[in-house]
């Protein structure tokens, strides 16, 4: 290895890059140049420009930060003007350009939290869990200009638990991502990373979420709806409704006995919740809320919003979560 720090930037814009970036910035043979980060956008009520946890952190350390709308040829003459040899992108969130990948001699790699060639796109983490994985992971590759489908340097896999939530296995994916570009780090910076190819017959789509998919479909499986509570819990959420009124969906279990009942008909309370049929097994829903209150224990929510047994609660068909092919732009108007 040189005795010269690698020059490198780093190219995202959502907090699960920080353990990894924060790992590289200390290693003494990188030397972080710039951060590239998405522009400041309206959030909140109040629609205020604010900026994402990846500038806050590049700011707090006087690091160049770049904001472009669209990669072009100012930002790749600023790599070529800095010999930027490698650049680590994780979440970025937008196209980078062929003749950009080309600039930095060690080339461009990419963070993905999924293990490819599965689920690649745009919301992998979630899509694992709701789809009932037993594991998922990290993949670092090669960025190649078509989505997700560079060659690969290595994977850190992990165990999806029972217990596991969207923004609990984010924090899972994020730390994992340390170990794997820690170990990898000096097999690209000499020069020696050795690539493999996805398998183009293993590959699959996880397209990006709507609020849609909250929607609880009484004629799936138990145990699925159970996962997608789990998977969606901090956006969109799950709900159904209950004549009129939409009701927010909390905690949940599942056992596999199978009642008799149409699919979203109360059966009655069990193991603390409310117990509701399926296609196949019973949906136990633990929390409940309705608009304007706050999320409550079935048995404190039904006090003042009785749900008789018998009564029907009121899903929608979901959409399918991953495909073979990639999800049109236009999704789901072109299914």
């Amino acid at each position: 290895m040189s005795q010269a720090p690698t020059n490198w930037v780093f190219m995202g814009s959502d907090t699960i890059a920080l353990p990894a970036l924060e790992s590289l910035y200390k290693n003494p043979h990188l030397s972080l140049k710039a951060v590239f980060t998405q522009p400041d956008r309206p959030q909140g009520r109040g629609k205020k420009l604010q900026e994402n946890a990846i500038k806050t952190w590049a700011k707090e350390r006087n690091l160049p930060i770049f904001q472009p709308e669209k990669l072009g040829k100012e930002e790749r003459s600023w790599l070529q003007e800095n010999q930027i040899q490698w650049a680590l992108v994780m979440a970025y969130g937008q196209y980078i350009p062929s003749k950009f990948l080309a600039t930095p001699n060690f080339g461009v790699h990419n963070l993905h939290s999924s293990l490819l060639p599965a689920y690649r796109g745009a919301s992998p983490i979630e899509t694992a869990i709701a789809m009932g994985d037993a594991r998922t992971g990290t993949t670092l590759m090669k960025v190649i200009p078509e989505m997700d489908a560079g060659p690969m340097l290595d994977k850190e896999e992990l165990t999806i638990e029972p217990t596991d939530t969207g923004l609990s296995l984010r924090d899972k994916i994020a730390q994992s991502c340390v170990p794997l570009v820690e170990r990898n780090i000096d097999s690209i910076i000499t020069g020696q990373a050795t690539h493999q190819d996805q398998d183009p017959q293993q590959v699959t789509y996880a397209r990006k979420l709507l609020k849609e998919d909250g929607w609880l479909d009484f004629n799936l499986p138990a145990s699925t709806l159970q996962a997608r509570t789990r998977a969606f819990s901090s956006w969109p959420g799950s709900f159904c409704n209950y004549k009129e009124t939409r009701l927010k969906v909390g905690e949940c279990s599942f056992d596999n006995e199978t009642p008799s009942e149409t699919p979203g008909t109360v059966v009655g309370l069990r193991d603390a919740g409310l117990a509701v049929s399926t296609q196949e097994g019973t949906l136990i829903i633990h929390e409940l809320q309705r608009p304007g209150g706050k999320m409550l224990p079935v048995k404190e929510f039904l006090k003042g919003f009785p749900i008789p047994e018998g009564n029907l609660l009121q899903g929608k068909e979901n959409l399918p979560l991953v495909s073979k092919e990639p999800f049109g732009r236009d999704f789901p108007a072109t299914t």
